[in-house]
């Protein structure tokens, strides 16, 4: 099997860091969608604030098969914008990106260009490891040992939580040093 080249790689990291994003947005969006569902509920005078059920199947008997229920006045408070639901899903979506790049891209980034373990480095993938550090380890709250150490992301300022927005998580395409990745050069075992 042939080896792939660093341009490979790259042309790869780039597609998988472009529909991530690319669903991250859809999924942001997506809240404010089923946020103004909610509203437009007319609940029943004699229970004004029912239990959003979240499920599968038809919803039919006294106890449909469901795997979360809240008030429907607290769904639609989670799903405002820069709300609970989205700070988790801009959570997950750098816990998520950061096990990719450090396990898969990197790897294979160092193999392709022949450089040890750990040789490839781009500041902008280190800050989001020190910040997935915090949400993994510290609840999401930025910490001065990880978030606050970021080199260029200065998005989060410790004590204060890891809300990563869509305008911030935007700006990464940019801050990749492409051509870099591509030619090297990088340190040789």
């Amino acid at each position: 099997m042939p080896s792939e080249s660093p341009a490979d790689v790259v042309r790869e990291l780039r597609k998988h860091l472009n529909e991530s994003l690319a669903a991250q947005f859809f999924a942001t969006e997506g809240l404010q969608h089923m946020r103004n569902q909610l509203q437009q509920i007319r609940p029943d005078p004699s229970n004004p604030n029912p239990k959003v059920m979240l499920g599968y199947g038809k919803p039919v008997g006294p106890n449909p098969p469901h795997y979360a229920s809240l008030p429907r006045s607290t769904a639609v408070y989670h799903l405002r914008r820069n709300g609970e639901v989205e700070d988790r899903l801009g959570q997950q979506w750098i816990v998520a990106f950061c096990s990719t790049w450090d396990e898969e891209f990197r790897l294979r980034l160092e193999a392709a260009h022949g450089c040890p373990e750990n040789a490839i480095r781009v500041d902008a993938f280190g800050d989001l490891r020190l910040m997935r550090h915090d949400i993994v380890h510290g609840r999401g709250q930025a910490s001065l040992a990880n978030t606050g150490r970021c080199k260029v992301l200065h998005w989060f300022r410790p004590p204060h939580c890891i809300r990563p927005s869509m305008p911030q998580l935007g700006e990464l395409p940019d801050l990749v040093p492409w051509a870099a990745l591509e030619q090297g050069p990088w340190p040789r075992p």
